[in-house]
């Protein structure tokens, strides 16, 4: 096991190329095989499964999670649905598309889902590790509706450590989470965008 000081160096080195990477293309994958992504700056080759059985495993992990609270990053369901880091520089147009709630954001959304919806734009921040948000829907449905939501850009969700220690998503209105960080509206136009 390598000493504390040696992984956090090794942290903040992955960190740096990973920003120099999201600046040069705007975007980011976390994973993919074929995409510019952040677990390719650790190692080029994932071989046949998935990053989490990768001897650099834990590296990964920390980059990532480095990378989803970076003050330039927002970390999207974007391309394909993946996990996409969007640069500072492009955080107008997802800002827009998501303010924008259009047709084919909401065309097929599942009723549970838009409910979740209505009250993430009501109370601006619904952590769905609350028990009084797990009382509201069945065994099973907050992380597929979460997705949901996730895909058509109507929300920006988050990772957090509740309480008692569990992981558990944290959804946020888009106007809540432009206040959040003092950003003002995007100058770009939803057919731009």
């Amino acid at each position: 096991m390598r000493a504390p000081a040696a992984l956090a160096r090794q942290t903040a080195a992955d960190v740096r190329r990973a920003l120099a990477a999201l600046r040069a293309n705007g975007l980011l994958m976390e994973v993919d095989r074929r995409l510019p992504c952040a677990v390719g700056l650790v190692s080029r080759s994932l071989g046949g499964g998935t990053w989490w059985s990768h001897p650099q495993a834990g590296r990964m992990y920390r980059l990532l999670r480095r990378l989803a609270v970076h003050p330039r990053v927002l970390r999207l369901r974007l391309v394909a649905g993946k996990w996409t880091i969007v640069d500072r520089s492009l955080w107008g147009a997802a800002i827009v598309l998501g303010l924008k709630g259009g047709a084919w954001q909401r065309r097929g959304l599942s009723a549970p889902a838009r409910a979740l919806l209505s009250r993430v734009a009501r109370e601006g921040v619904v952590d769905l590790g609350d028990p009084s948000v797990r009382r509201m829907y069945p065994p099973g449905r907050l992380g597929p509706m979460a997705q949901e939501l996730d895909r058509r850009l109507l929300v920006v969700s988050f990772e957090i450590h509740t309480a008692s220690g569990f992981h558990a998503k944290r959804l946020m209105a888009w106007r809540r989470w432009m206040a959040d960080r003092r950003l003002p509206a995007p100058r770009i136009r939803s057919e731009a965008a």
